[in-house]
């Protein structure tokens, strides 16, 4: 997997931007969601190694087909669990992961995590699930940080602290960072999270 560089922080200003703070997140995640994948992948490498087991696609798949996500979530009269369902896409391809295109990788990042992006508009879950289902599922979990430039506002000095201190001491941005997050609540908690990361 490629290495990407370390992400830089961006300063917020006074009145900060919608698009930088998506830029940021959007980052954050992907940087987190490769790190997670690979070691995913990695994980199941040196497992397969260690037993001496060489599965072929058949076993591989059978495998995937009765994995079993405990999130209790699910969609209608299904017994499948939404967290079963992209679990289940991620561990079919993850094998493949260098030979899919950009939405399968995206879809094996995310299912190696347990994340169902709900992010945006055109999200590529969207076709795991009935319009109908998906829809609910939107409605279930909306986004708590959209456009809700409050949220900025009202922790603005805090953020600025982190990011002034990460300039220097990366390691101890994070951990004011992870406090601001522990004595915070909902989308504030949530905002100090990505910096902690």
């Amino acid at each position: 997997m490629q290495k990407r560089k370390p992400y830089a922080l961006k300063s917020l200003t006074d009145d900060p931007l919608p698009e930088m703070v998506d830029e940021a997140i959007d980052d954050v995640q992907q940087a987190l969601l490769e790190e997670s994948t690979e070691k995913l992948i990695n994980s199941i490498r040196h497992q397969s190694a260690r037993t001496s087991v060489i599965c072929d696609r058949s076993k591989h798949k059978a495998a995937a087909q009765t994995f079993v996500e405990e999130d209790g979530i699910y969609c209608n009269d299904s017994d499948i669990s939404v967290g079963t369902v992209i679990k289940r896409i991620c561990l079919n391809n993850y094998h493949r992961y260098y030979d899919v295109d950009n939405s399968m990788r995206n879809m094996v990042k995310l299912g190696a995590n347990g994340i169902l992006d709900l992010s945006k508009e055109a999200s590529i879950h969207e076709g795991l699930f009935s319009e109908d289902e998906f829809t609910r599922l939107k409605k279930q979990f909306k986004p708590c940080l959209v456009d809700d430039q409050s949220v900025l506002s009202k922790n603005n000095e805090e953020l600025r602290k982190v990011e002034q201190l990460a300039k220097s001491e990366l390691g101890e941005a994070r951990a004011l960072a992870s406090r601001c997050a522990a004595n915070l609540k909902g989308a504030s908690s949530t905002l100090f999270d990505f910096y902690a990361a």
